[in-house]
């Protein structure tokens, strides 16, 4: 484990902090982990622009500022003496989604498995659409990143590969709002079923367009399928906020942040 990736750590252990404690030092314990969530972030850039992911390379460098601000807001709300619910469900939707995320990370154990099964199932259907009958290898680690090869396709699939944070994030969004649990159920179990069988059609299509020619594997990956992604994930987002209408208000009231006066208490 990396000096930053305990930073990470402990920053999203102080979120967790923040989102479950009710007394006032609960902001301190959020603000603490937002500042190093804002140094943790920016370490991340050269590996993705080494790849030609620029736009998690966008996200990456845009995190050290916004995740200061949210530090300040939360400096705001102890002095204040204030409760702010998109700030809470912020700190509680970070804390669920990138605890298990991480953990998947540093424990081969658990995440070989999803990756192999997620590999299985995309070459399955790849060989559904193509007729072809190709094979996953089990996990081995290629320059220090486990992965699953599709050798006749040169495709490895690595734990980016399997949708994990797409279905944490939607989990930690899911779980952290201020809705009715039932009803946050209802739409963890659409969210995870809907983002795991996309993800194994984006995985079969990126080895159909690479295999045939249609176009290279940068293009398939980068440009085509984070773009139907991202409308897929836009799309399930309004979903959500058909089935928690509570999710809406905690949204709103995140994006209000900028016009909340900056008045401190004496």
């Amino acid at each position: 484990m990396e000096l930053y990736d305990i930073l990470m750590f402990s920053s999203l252990l102080l979120l967790g902090a923040g989102f479950f404690y009710r007394e006032d030092v609960k902001h301190r314990f959020r603000a603490a982990g937002w500042v190093l969530m804002a140094v943790y972030w920016p370490f991340n850039a050269p590996y993705y622009i080494g790849i030609g992911d620029y736009v998690n390379t966008f996200f990456c460098l845009i995190a050290l500022p916004f995740f200061f601000y949210l530090a300040f807001q939360e400096e705001l709300s102890f002095r204040r003496n204030e409760e702010h619910r998109g700030l809470e469900f912020i700190a509680g939707a970070a804390f669920i989604a990138g605890v298990p995320y991480y953990l998947l990370e540093w424990l081969p154990q658990i995440s070989g498995p999803l990756i192999y099964s997620v590999a299985k199932q995309s070459v399955w259907l790849f060989n559904l659409m193509s007729g072809e009958h190709f094979t996953a290898l089990p996990p081995t680690y290629v320059d220090g990143e486990l992965g699953s090869s599709v050798p006749e396709v040169n495709i490895r699939i690595i734990l980016a590969c399997t949708a994990i944070q797409s279905i944490l994030i939607a989990a930690g969004v899911v779980l952290a709002n201020h809705g009715v649990l039932r009803q946050k159920v209802k739409a963890l179990i659409m969210n995870v079923t809907v983002i795991y069988g996309l993800n194994i059609f984006r995985n079969a299509g990126v080895m159909y367009l690479v295999h045939y020619g249609i176009t290279d594997f940068e293009t398939a990956h980068n440009t085509i399928a984070k773009t139907g992604s991202l409308i897929a994930l836009i799309i399930l987002l309004f979903i959500t906020f058909e089935m928690i209408p509570e999710l809406y208000d905690d949204i709103v009231s995140l994006a209000q942040l900028p016009k909340r006066p900056i008045r401190l208490r004496k």
